[in-house]
């Protein structure tokens, strides 16, 4: 049986328009994709340009284009900005278990749940106890037990604390109760999107400051405090989307920084990750003496079903928090606040929370030492995202995603509209544990990045 012959190249437009004669335009497509599907058309094979394909057919470059981004959409073709457009690997028999990578979403650090406690042993504790202490709130905002099990290792001595609905509130209620709508706000530059969509919701202005692998650099925060923002909000320990976390050095200089301000300014503390996070809690709080704010989150760390946050710092402010909740009659579940509290002490759930901290450090490095391997560059020191750095930041999320990847934009980390970051952000939270599957990982990325170019490593 004689093996089929794919189309050569120089032969593609004139068989189009001799197939494609007095058809539909929709007829470019049938026949693109049923020649790619039939191998008629090799995979790698380049392609006719857009213009010269609309010359060939009589109709304008746009009608083409919008068939050329519908199969690149169904992953068909593959476009290179200066090289043009070819015809997609063929994936699957390259990778045969590409199914596992297109259902997971490598876009957002979401937790694994598999790594989290059971809340069955903390709930029952807490509901056996609960008759003879239902009524024994002792601390506004807080219950005993919470304030006892969280203020033994709170990073600097807090004046009050209060518990509020997971952390994303909590976050908010902090930035709402620190700066006034329309002032001023410093950020980190880049930043959390997530921290960026509450300035936005609040109605505040970002001041976005540079920063080194440290963290925020002291000049610029000094000239950022010049136009007299109302709050710093600053990510002192796995930082998004760089995994960075500030070291106590350069906390005591950012504090310097901030008693010289000429008037006073409000820092928000954004601790997202909490207990599994691989590097210690430490805040400015412990060399500043003005108001701060710490916000630390929970469900990373026991599961989101415990939707309790703690925020620590300047008593005005925590009544500022109260207040805003709901015109300061609602709050959080002595139930779930003393169920979090009993985690927090419980040893067995501690071992559990380490062997938690240690499986997201090696997901994340594991697959940082394989891209490396290849030539690619990513970074992050804690958290559960990867920075991976790229040429050309639109082009690399397409490439990737033509080959069932879905990642994230680096731009989003950024205030000003139409950056360009440089980089993609890889969530790890959620890899295998599997070294053979993560290698796998590796070599899509690097493959379907090997057109779209990337940057030397520097």
């Amino acid at each position: 049986m004689t093996e089929k012959q794919p189309i050569p190249e120089d032969e593609i437009l004139t068989l189009l328009a001799e197939r494609l004669q007095g058809q539909p335009l929709t007829a470019l497509g049938d026949f693109m994709s049923r020649a790619i599907l039939d191998k008629d058309l090799a995979a790698g094979t380049r392609l006719p340009t857009v213009r010269a394909i609309a010359r060939q057919l009589g109709v304008s470059p746009a009608s083409v284009s919008v068939i050329w981004t519908q199969l690149r959409e169904r992953g068909l073709i593959q476009t290179n900005r200066r090289g043009g457009s070819f015809v997609a690997s063929d994936r699957t028999s390259e990778f045969p278990n590409l199914d596992v990578w297109s259902t997971m979403d490598l876009a957002y650090g979401v937790p694994d749940s598999a790594l989290q406690p059971s809340l069955a042993p903390a709930f029952a504790a807490v509901l056996e106890q609960r008759p003879r202490s239902r009524r024994n709130t002792s601390r506004k905002g807080l219950s005993a037990p919470l304030r006892d099990a969280v203020e033994r290792d709170w990073p600097f001595p807090a004046e009050a604390f209060v518990a509020v609905g997971g952390h994303n509130e909590g976050t908010m209620l902090a930035v709402e109760a620190a700066a006034p709508r329309n002032s001023l706000v410093v950020i980190e530059e880049p930043t959390s999107p997530r921290i960026l969509s509450i300035l936005g919701i609040l109605g505040l202005r970002s001041l976005p400051v540079r920063c080194d692998g440290e963290g925020p650099l002291p000049a610029a925060l000094s000239a950022a405090l010049a136009q007299h923002p109302a709050a710093v909000i600053l990510q002192p320990r796995a930082q998004i989307p760089t995994g960075r976390s500030i070291p106590a050095d350069r906390l005591r200089e950012l504090a310097e920084v901030l008693a010289r301000a000429e008037h006073p300014v409000v820092v928000v503390e954004d601790d997202h990750m909490g207990p599994v996070a691989t590097s210690p809690d430490l805040s400015v709080g412990a060399f500043y003496s003005g108001e701060i704010l710490h916000v630390r989150g929970y469900c990373k760390s026991y599961g989101v079903d415990l939707r309790t946050c703690v925020i620590g710092g300047s008593q005005r402010l925590i009544d500022r928090v109260q207040a805003l909740r709901v015109h300061g009659i609602s709050a959080t579940s002595e139930i779930l606040q003393n169920a979090l509290a009993w985690l927090i002490r419980d040893p067995a759930t501690g071992r559990v929370i380490e062997t938690a901290r240690r499986r997201y450090e090696a997901r994340r490095l594991s697959l940082a030492q394989e891209l490396a391997r290849r030539g690619l560059e990513a970074t992050g020191q804690d958290g559960m995202l990867l920075c991976l750095k790229v040429r050309d930041e639109a082009s690399a999320v397409l490439s990737l995603a033509q080959n069932g990847l879905v990642v994230g934009f680096g731009s989003k980390c950024f205030s000003g509209h139409g950056a360009q970051s440089g980089f993609v952000r890889l969530a790890t939270s959620l890899l295998p544990d599997s070294r053979a599957q993560i290698v796998q990982l590796a070599d899509i990325m690097a493959s379907a990045l090997e057109r779209e170019g990337v940057p030397e490593p520097d």
